[in-house]
């Protein structure tokens, strides 16, 4: 990437670089995502995926979380636990998105032991009160600097 040379007079390369590198990345990132909006980091080890939403939710996001998760409930035959950590939740791309979600929770709440939810927003509370009626899995709430507590509660035997 290159910027002319009057956008850069005067300014210390010290300066520009690292910003440029910032841009760089943030588009190479963007790429490889594509539209999803949900990093998905899988510990194949303790058979926890944790899941962290960045913006609304596609229909495609639930695509590669299954695409991600299924083959570890094929090998493992469940998982440990599911973590969902976000600052704030994001909502939903559209109402398509919305279905896709319920659709991946019926599919998987049956392989899950326990679900943490890691956040402040008000959802936490709400969504472990609510979905304890619905899905078979142990869910807990945590605050969203509990990331650590809430894989240890995962691990524990019942």
């Amino acid at each position: 990437m290159q910027f002319p040379k009057s956008v850069l007079y005067g300014v210390e390369k010290t300066v520009i670089q690292p910003i440029v590198m910032a841009v760089k990345l943030y588009f190479i990132n963007a790429e490889a995502l594509g539209s999803n909006m949900l990093s998905i980091e899988m510990d194949k080890e303790d058979g926890i995926a944790l899941l962290e939403p960045h913006g609304p939710l596609s229909k495609e996001d639930f695509i590669a979380a299954a695409k991600q998760i299924d083959p570890l409930i094929e090998a493992k035959g469940d998982l440990g636990g599911l973590i969902i950590r976000t600052d704030h939740f994001p909502g939903w791309e559209s109402f398509g998105a919305l279905v896709s979600h319920f659709r991946f929770v019926k599919n998987h709440h049956k392989h899950l032991k326990k679900i943490a939810l890691v956040t402040n927003a008000k959802v936490g509370d709400l969504g472990e009160k609510m979905a304890s009626h619905f899905i078979a899995a142990k869910i807990r709430h945590f605050q969203f600097e509990q990331l650590e507590a809430a894989k240890l509660w995962i691990l524990e035997d019942d």
